[in-house]
């Protein structure tokens, strides 16, 4: 029986893509399953949360202020970066590829990793065994996220060691999987000499429609309207953007009265030490079923990033009806259409302040921008032609 395995070396029910992406392929594992003879295997950091009927946020440990105070510092410092690098992702790639049981016969297993370390690991730990398979949560450059987040390794030798790894690795793959033909197009022009196109394939990322997803009636009073931005609090994700786009919009306006619903880990809290005005409210993690209850009683959804792959809370946003607001980075500009679905602007403090400013002066009609937003997840978005994409891919050959 062939033997299908996902691997992902982070917690699942982090507030992020790749997690939530890793989370969707559980819960329709029977999808894949049911279409041959095969089996499914899952490894992830806290699999057992998988298995639990309740929807919970990501548990909060005794140690939940040294790691923020060490994602400070790993922002700011060189050895503070190295030690990241080590307690938030090499280590648990590590647990996580132990995990893996290795089984004779098994040349016709398909590993699907969906971050570079576990992959990394596996090989080097394990050999070239079946079919390797990576998909990539970024925009094709594989290190850019990595970098944004421990800024300080950018140029020095873990940099180089980090790169000449992935490329190794990279060599020993069957197949990578972009979000986007934008990524495809970056990741040909940084490493076609190693991965020929023929083994790069584009399939984008879907959601699941939300249970009892029932459309709540926008709130149109312009001194009561609501925006959901979804994502780490970082600078990667523009949070800081949000925070003095607001403030300088205050100081000229009186008639400024958005409220803004932040949801995601901190990680720069000076981002939220920064925040000197009452529209934001920085929400920390919460369970999907809260996000899910945020989004359905917003007027719009807003995501001001500097760097991303494909983002999924715009896909889960859509499902709400919800107009979208978010910066011409990564896969958004494949998403949707600027001026039919939302409206795509430059990750500048100038260009948000001009978007805040034409939401409140109502140039913008939120509910058309929204209905078209539900229609585009609906035709492109789905569920189900993600997984039929990941199924014609298993009987791909490379």
């Amino acid at each position: 029986m062939r033997k299908i395995n996902f691997v992902y070396f982070g917690v699942v029910n982090a507030p992020n893509g790749a997690a939530t992406f890793f989370r969707t392929l559980f819960k329709h594992r029977a999808h894949f399953e049911e279409s041959g003879n095969c089996e499914t295997e899952f490894y992830a950091q806290n699999m057992s949360v998988l298995n639990k009927a309740k929807d919970t946020p990501v548990s909060v440990s005794r140690s939940k202020k040294l790691r923020l105070l060490l994602q400070q510092y790993a922002f700011l410092y060189f050895v503070f970066s190295l030690l990241g690098l080590y307690v938030f992702c090499l280590r648990h790639a590590l647990k996580v590829v132990k995990k893996i049981p290795i089984e004779s016969g098994d040349s016709d297993s398909v590993y699907f990793f969906n971050d570079i370390f576990s992959a990394y690991y596996f090989l080097k730990k394990k050999g070239k065994r079946g079919r390797i398979v990576l998909v990539l949560h970024n925009d094709g450059e594989a290190t850019k996220m990595l970098l944004g987040q421990f800024p300080k390794l950018t140029g020095t030798w873990v940099e180089k060691y980090i790169n000449k790894s992935f490329l190794w690795m990279l060599s020993q793959c069957d197949d990578v999987v972009l979000l986007s033909q934008m990524s495809k197009d970056r990741f040909l022009f940084l490493y076609k000499s190693y991965l020929s196109q023929q083994r790069l394939h584009v399939i984008y990322n879907a959601a699941d429609l939300i249970s009892n997803l029932q459309q709540v009636s926008c709130v149109t009073s312009r001194k009561e309207m609501t925006g959901v931005s979804i994502g780490s609090i970082s600078y990667r994700k523009g949070f800081d953007l949000l925070v003095n786009a607001v403030k300088s919009v205050k100081e000229v306006r009186s008639d400024f009265h958005i409220q803004f619903k932040c949801i995601g880990n901190i990680q720069n809290q000076d981002i939220v030490n920064n925040n000197a005005v009452d529209n934001i409210q920085f929400l920390g993690s919460l369970s999907h079923a809260e996000i899910v209850e945020y989004l359905l009683t917003a007027d719009f959804f807003i995501l001001c990033s500097r760097d991303e792959g494909m983002p999924i809370s715009i896909i889960e946003a859509m499902q709400c009806h919800l107009p979208i607001f978010a910066t011409n980075v990564g896969a958004i500009p494949e998403m949707f259409s600027s001026g039919v679905e939302g409206i795509i602007f430059e990750p500048t403090l100038a260009n948000l302040i001009d978007v805040l400013n034409g939401i409140t002066d109502g140039d913008y009609d939120l509910e058309q921008m929204g209905n078209a937003a539900f229609v585009k997840y609906q035709n492109c978005y789905s569920i189900e032609k993600m997984l039929d994409c990941y199924k014609k891919l298993l009987v791909h050959e490379s």
